[in-house]
C-alpha cells in the first residue's frame, strides 16, 4: 500500500486552513497537491465528512474511523427501525404495486413497471395459483 506524503496532523491542518476561508486552488498551490486530494481529505477527515469532525479535534482519525464506519447505515435503510418498507420480491407483490400505481396516479403499465424496476412480463404473466 502506498504511504501518504502527509501525516494526519498535516492533513487536518490543511483542512483547518480551508475552513478559515482559504480557497482550494490556493491550498493546492501552497501544499503541492491536487484539488481531488483536498476533497478526498475533506470527506475523510472534515467536519461534514465521514468522521463527523472527530478527527479535526484530535489526530487519531484512524481509530475513530472504524467506529464511525460501524455506525453508518446502508443507503437503503431509513430511520431507526430499518428499511423504507416491505421488500417486493414476489411477482404477486410487484403486480399489486403496479396496479396501485396505475389506479392512484393514472400511470400507464409501462411507466409503472419502469418506476418499480420490474419487467412488463411480470404483469402480463398468469399464475397457476390464481
Amino acid at each position: 500500500m502506498k504511504h501518504s506524503r502527509f501525516s494526519e496532523e498535516q492533513i487536518i491542518g490543511v483542512l483547518k486552513e480551508h475552513e478559515a476561508g482559504v480557497s482550494v486552488a490556493d491550498l493546492c498551490r501552497k501544499h503541492g497537491v491536487s484539488d481531488a486530494s483536498i476533497y478526498k481529505w475533506k470527506a475523510k477527515f472534515g467536519r461534514d465528512g465521514g468522521l463527523g469532525g472527530q478527527a479535526a479535534e484530535d489526530a487519531g482519525g484512524r481509530k475513530h474511523g472504524a467506529e464511525a464506519a460501524a455506525g453508518r447505515r446502508h443507503a437503503g435503510q431509513c430511520g431507526v427501525g430499518g428499511s423504507l418498507g416491505e421488500e417486493m420480491v414476489t411477482p404477486a407483490r410487484k403486480r399489486k404495486a403496479i396496479v396501485h400505481l396505475r389506479d392512484a396516479f393514472r400511470m400507464s403499465e409501462r411507466r409503472a413497471c419502469k418506476a418499480i424496476g420490474c419487467c412488463r412480463t411480470t404483469m402480463r404473466g398468469t399464475t397457476c395459483r390464481g
